[in-house]
């Protein structure tokens, strides 16, 4: 029995502070499991768990800053070998100001959008959200 690939590999690419990981936890915590150099400490034990990954068929995001086409690169390569398309993300300081303050005013009494009952807030994060999605290949 063939082993099944990943669905695909997110890449967040950004500045430390600029809400990758807020991103990670209220988009993808459910489906992708999280790959983070911070948190594993090494790159061999970041490259192993991201190999396990493409190996096993579990979609995951490089929660990294991964700012350079040269860091970019064999995490891109690796995917592309295997057919498993590469989503990147990037985040920017001015984004993440603009979410805080959408979250701040959505913290004010009759703050919202009444006919879809959804809050600027909601509606803003959706919309960066698309903005943010780029090609990286």
């Amino acid at each position: 029995m063939p082993v099944a690939k990943a669905k695909e590999i997110i890449m967040f690419i950004g500045i430390p502070a600029t809400g990758k990981s807020t991103f990670y936890q209220q988009r993808f915590s459910d489906t992708h499991l999280r790959i983070n150099r911070d948190m594993l400490k090494t790159a061999v034990r970041t490259r192993s768990l991201f190999d396990w990954c493409l190996e096993r068929g579990q979609s995951c995001v490089l929660d990294n800053t991964n700012t350079t086409r040269d860091v970019r690169r064999p995490w891109i390569a690796a995917a592309t070998e295997r057919n498993i398309p590469v989503i990147g993300y990037s985040f920017n300081p001015a984004c993440k100001r603009r979410l805080n303050a959408t979250a701040a005013a959505k913290a004010r009494p009759g703050f919202g959008m009444p006919e879809s009952g959804t809050t600027m807030r909601d509606w803003n994060f959706h919309a960066s959200k698309r903005a943010l999605r780029v090609s990286i290949l």
